[in-house]
């Protein structure tokens, strides 16, 4: 069978200061990245016949809702295609305004890349999962993912304070080898407390390998 591309765009109003992105993805390979200045998301989504990508866009006292997921025919089963790259999104956000976002996905290959995005809450609820993470250096955030067994490599700032707390036992870490210090179930960079953007990072996956690099 073979996939088709859709492409869907929602533009940044001009009284909009900042919005929260909805994505209810599933399986498959999702990318976002920040390309975007006059549009909130501009999106190309590459499906099999019958996956019907949606958008749900609607304003309040000047912050822009977005929610973005599919529509499945009967009898497809997605489990068989995601490896060979027939159901990806690839998203672009607009760069200049503060972003919530929050994402809801399946098994999942994500590749998500926040160093030129004003993202200040990240929220990701995975499934079994491989996950890249770079967030940037214009805004704190408050993160959180959950998720079943999972690889999540993070690209953090080196000028970012950090602080990861884990609610699990993770299987592999770097955080002592970069210095991190430990306290309880936590882990806090030495500029943490001194730093003028911080990360906040609450982990609930299951067993799992974390890496993060600095740069």
């Amino acid at each position: 069978r073979k996939a088709q591309r859709i492409e869907l765009s929602q533009p940044l109003l001009p009284n909009i200061e900042k919005a929260t992105i909805n994505l209810k993805f599933g399986v498959g390979e999702l990318r976002i990245r920040g390309n975007s200045i006059k549009e909130l998301m501009r999106g190309n989504f590459t499906v099999l016949p019958g996956i019907n990508p949606w958008m749900r866009y609607r304003e309040m006292n000047g912050e822009g809702f977005l929610e973005i997921g599919e529509n499945k025919g009967k009898g497809i089963d997605l489990s068989f295609f995601h490896r060979d790259k027939l159901h990806q999104w690839d998203l672009k956000l607009n760069t200049t305004i503060p972003l919530s976002l929050r994402i809801d996905t399946g098994a999942s290959n994500n590749d998500l890349d926040f160093s030129s995005l004003k993202i200040v809450e990240f929220d990701l609820d995975t499934g079994a999962s491989n996950n890249k993470i770079r967030f940037g250096r214009s805004t704190s955030v408050k993160a959180k993912i959950n998720g079943g067994a999972s690889n999540i490599k993070i690209f953090i700032p080196h000028s970012m304070g950090v602080k990861i707390k884990v609610d699990t036992a993770l299987t592999t870490n770097n955080l002592s080898d970069l210095g991190f210090e430990k306290m309880g179930n936590t882990y806090i960079s030495k500029n943490f407390s001194t730093a003028k953007k911080q990360l906040d990072l609450d982990l609930d996956i299951g067993v799992s390998a974390l890496k993060v690099k600095l740069y």
